[in-house]
């Protein structure tokens, strides 16, 4: 799944979902309000979306309910503070935006800004209901 980084990338895609917006309800004029329409499909953000789909992803991999070897990639915090959950990780140091924006460097400190509640759920429906429940 492309998940864009730069706001002209972030732009470009919620555009596509903003004129599907427009064909669902028929109405191509300049005056109506595409938000308006958006909020009565209840449709959620596409940025929103994607940022749920790869912490969930995550969950699964932290869970080990995904079959990935991450032991090179994945290294637990040091220490921990008040406000955090055992299941923090160290974050991925990156020189290019190429990798920095990638799957893992972009999803660890998501992950380890996320409420010990949500982290440590014990089903994926219970994850994602968390999730959903918790602002960006």
């Amino acid at each position: 799944v492309w998940d864009p980084y730069t706001i002209k990338g972030i732009q470009a895609v919620e555009a596509v979902q903003r004129r599907a917006a427009r064909v669902t309800f028929n109405d191509y004029r300049r005056t109506s309000s595409v938000t308006q329409m958006l909020d009565e499909l209840q449709w959620p953000l596409l940025s929103e979306r994607r940022r749920s789909a790869r912490l969930t992803t995550f969950y699964k991999i932290a869970h080990n309910k995904i079959n990935i070897d991450t032991s090179s990639i994945l290294q637990p915090a040091q220490g921990r503070t008040r406000g955090s959950h055992a299941l923090k990780y160290q974050p991925i140091n990156t020189r290019t935006d190429t990798y920095r924006f990638s799957f893992f460097p972009r999803s660890i400190p998501e992950w380890n800004s996320l409420p010990g509640s949500i982290v440590t759920a014990s089903t994926v429906e219970s994850f994602r209901a968390g999730l959903a429940a918790c602002p960006p």
